[in-house]
C-alpha cells in the first residue's frame, strides 16, 4: 500500500495516532505488550518511524521508551495532544452532567417507567424532551464552567 501525505497531513496523523493510542491504552493496556504482540504499538511505531525519516517532519518525534529504543512524540506534539484531550474530556464531562441532570428531571416529571418506555418506543419524543431539559444545564455550565458546581445529595 502506498500513502502520499503532505507534511501537514503527516503532522495531523502523528497527532491522531498519539490521541488514539492514549484512549486505546485506557482499555487495551498496550504497555504490558511487546511491539510484536501489540498491534497498537506496532502501528504507532510505524507512523513515528515514518515521521522520523521524513525530511520536514522529523521534529514531530524523538527517541523515547526504554533506553531510547522507540520513538515517541516530541514534547511540543505531546502538549498539543494533551490540550486536545483536556478539551475533549471537559466537553464530555459537561455532556454527561447535563444528560444526567436532564434525565433526573424527566424522571421526576414523568416517572422512571414512562421515561424508559418513551426512550425505548418513541425516541423522537424522548430526544426532544431531553434536548429541552438539557439546555439550562448546558447553558449554566457553559457560562460559569465547572468550578461553580455544587453537588448536594438528594433529600429522602
Amino acid at each position: 500500500m502506498t500513502l502520499h501525505l503532505t507534511d501537514r497531513q503527516l503532522e495531523i496523523l502523528v497527532l491522531m495516532v498519539y490521541i488514539g493510542r492514549y484512549y486505546m491504552s485506557i482499555v487495551e493496556n498496550p504497555e504490558t505488550m511487546n511491539p510484536e504482540e501489540g498491534e497498537i504499538i506496532h502501528f504507532e511505531d510505524k507512523i513515528y518511524q515514518f515521521a522520523h525519516k521524513s525530511e520536514n517532519c522529523s521534529h514531530l518525534v524523538e527517541p523515547g521508551g526504554p533506553a531510547g529504543s522507540r520513538l515517541s512524540v516530541s514534547l511540543d506534539m505531546e502538549r498539543r495532544a494533551l490540550d486536545i484531550l483536556h478539551r475533549a474530556d471537559q466537553d464530555w464531562l459537561i455532556g454527561v452532567l447535563a444528560t444526567s441532570m436532564a434525565r433526573r428531571d424527566l424522571n421526576d416529571k414523568y416517572g422512571k417507567t414512562v421515561v424508559k418506555e418513551m426512550e425505548n418506543n418513541d425516541w423522537t419524543k424522548y430526544s426532544r424532551l431531553m434536548e429541552v431539559a438539557m439546555e439550562p444545564y448546558e447553558k449554566e455550565i457553559g457560562e460559569n464552567g465547572l468550578d461553580n458546581l455544587r453537588f448536594v445529595p438528594p433529600e429522602e
